[in-house]
């Protein structure tokens, strides 16, 4: 059936010019696919897919082309931006434009048993580790500061000393000999 430069065909409804706007819907849009995928393509290639699995209830959403990464864009202020970029070229490595932010309470979890944590309580902050040693590694100086005065606790010196400081003041360092 051939309808202006609408054709449909079997299972296929074509457009042969100009964009294909579905308007003014008084409802919802219902797809409705019992094979649940839905799948975006451009001209013969598949560039995103959304899937359904009907045995779990989980739900998929894959690109396509091998090594594509996925953005997820928006408007900040009037500027667009790109708020998160997985890079499917390693391994979906992600992107973050700006900060990661959790609510109190929540946790930044590592290790497939949640070895190591980071947590924050709205008043203090947390890094547990419940499995081997914590390393902190530094090819420079290590400092543990004050935020608000800037004040060192402890400043390690790359290849030198170690000192201790109270209250700002260094009170305590060691030396090639000893203290």
């Amino acid at each position: 059936v051939v309808v202006d430069n609408f054709t449909l065909d079997g299972t296929t409804l074509a457009l042969s010019s100009g964009n294909l706007t579905i308007d003014s819907v008084a409802g919802d849009i219902i797809l409705d696919a019992h094979g649940h995928d839905y799948i975006l393509k451009t001209a013969t290639s598949a560039e995103l897919a959304v899937l359904g699995d009907n045995t779990s209830g989980d739900f998929f959403i894959r690109v396509g082309s091998q090594d594509k990464d996925m953005f997820f864009m928006g408007n900040d202020g009037g500027s667009g931006i790109t708020a998160l970029t997985l890079d499917m070229s390693d391994a979906g490595s992600a992107y973050f434009n700006h900060d990661i932010q959790l609510v109190d309470n929540a946790e930044i979890r590592f290790g497939a048993g949640n070895d190591l944590r980071l947590s924050s309580d709205g008043g203090n902050g947390f890094i547990k580790n419940e499995t081997g040693s914590l390393s902190i590694q530094s090819d420079n100086n290590l400092k543990l500061e004050r935020t608000s005065a800037g004040d060192d606790y402890i400043h390690c010196i790359a290849g030198g000393a170690v000192e201790l400081h109270h209250n700002g003041t260094q009170t305590f360092e060691t030396t090639a000999t000893g203290i």
